[in-house]
């Protein structure tokens, strides 16, 4: 007996299912039992097979990574209902959903009133604001570095500004110290 580690033993039972020369392929949260250095390499696998065979493959995920790299059509669902679908540079960066945008990114969000603090009006409840849309290179506001992730080539870091903190995203790890001051500009956010 030959031991598998969870990431060869998947990949043994999808080359299983596809050996069938099945017409569609259902995976439900595949990558579930795979780390992540496997997890790609197996992500990268299953796409090349499905367009080499012509298999059409439904992947169930709770993971946005799974599907915004896998996929060529994605359906957000919730609580049993379709909440919106399209190709997942649409839904990324442009979702009609607040709970999609949450779903996907790790995005910020603030009520109006929150918003409001920070020099962003809107007519709407809630304004979400995706970390790689706040500039900390430039801008005319101060915020104070309260907390830094190291993420490998970048890093996230937490603002914050009239007590309202949001991450940002920080591509030269190291360049701001906790508790300095550096100025921001919010590119852009959406209104829900």
């Amino acid at each position: 007996a030959v031991d598998l580690s969870g990431g060869e033993q998947q990949r043994v039972a999808i080359a299983r299912a596809i050996i069938t020369g099945p017409e569609v392929l259902l995976l439900d949260e595949p990558f579930s039992q795979v780390d992540a250095m496997f997890k790609n390499e197996l992500r990268a696998d299953i796409r090349r097979m499905a367009t080499y065979l012509g298999i059409t493959v439904v992947l169930v995920s709770h993971d946005p990574v799974d599907g915004l790299s896998m996929a060529d059509k994605m359906m957000i669902i919730k609580d049993g209902a379709l909440v919106e679908e399209g190709s997942p540079d649409m839904l990324y960066h442009s979702p009609k959903e607040l709970y999609t945008a949450t779903l996907l990114t790790n995005c910020n969000v603030l009520s109006s009133d929150e918003a409001r603090a920070i020099g962003i009006n809107s007519n709407k409840d809630q304004v979400v604001i995706y970390p790689e849309w706040i500039d900390v290179t430039k801008g005319e506001q101060e915020w104070r570095v309260k907390e830094r992730l190291f993420k490998g080539f970048y890093e996230e870091i937490l603002l914050e500004h009239e007590g309202i903190q949001l991450r940002a995203l920080n591509t030269e790890p190291g360049l701001y110290k906790s508790d300095s001051i550096v100025k921001a500009e919010i590119r852009k956010f959406r209104e829900y």
